[in-house]
């Protein structure tokens, strides 16, 4: 690799190391470039919408460099998906702690909720929410962003996965408008939603 410390060499870096090597795509990435922006924007904080062009020459530190090199070939060694080795992922273009504890958020949902739920907002505004299996808690966190005026339940029944939820909950400051309840399912569950969103997960 090319001693000039910008961010574009080490893009082309990551992506032939990642392109040469046996990966599979899916936690959240599509293919071995994603997979590099993944890495690479993560550690170094960037924002996942930011594009290459206004920042190829950015220049990073020796010790980031580094850092990110270790993480690329641990991906390639251990088959550890770039969320978990960075602790953090993107879910519907915001950015989400993450670990081992619950499963990496990538759902159909997502489609719905980039749309802003507009084939519901145009029959009526729901004032309470449930996010069933809520694991990362980033489905309840998006539909906050929505519907600032809403109450949402977020339910799971990990208190491993509503750790994760909690802090996330925290990150986004979403603290007034969402509540954690740990429940199998509806089984600690009395109230009453307008609307009730699910990407169920099992736990073993």
């Amino acid at each position: 690799m090319k001693n000039k410390l910008f961010l574009l060499n080490l893009i082309k870096y990551c992506n032939r190391l990642f392109k040469h090597n046996n990966i599979y795509y899916g936690h959240g990435t599509y293919n071995y470039y994603t997979e590099t922006i993944h890495l690479i924007y993560s550690i170094l904080k960037i924002n996942i919408n930011k594009k290459i062009n206004t920042i190829k020459y950015y220049k990073i530190t020796k010790k980031q460099r580094n850092k990110i090199i270790k993480l690329a070939k641990l991906r390639i060694k251990k088959k550890i998906p770039i969320a978990y080795l960075t602790k953090n992922t993107w879910f519907c273009n915001k950015k989400f702690y993450i670990d081992n504890r619950v499963i990496i958020p990538r759902s159909p949902i997502s489609e719905i909720i980039k749309n802003k739920f507009q084939f519901i907002k145009k029959k009526y505004y729901p004032k309470k929410i449930l996010d069933l299996c809520t694991g990362s808690g980033c489905i309840a966190i998006c539909c906050a962003y929505i519907f600032p005026e809403s109450k949402i339940d977020a339910i799971d029944i990990s208190k491993k996965a509503l750790k994760i939820a909690k802090k996330n909950i925290l990150i986004h400051k979403k603290k007034k408008q969402i509540k954690l309840i740990k429940s199998n399912l509806f089984e600690k569950i009395k109230n009453k939603y307008d609307l009730i969103i699910s990407n169920p997960t099992i736990y073993k």
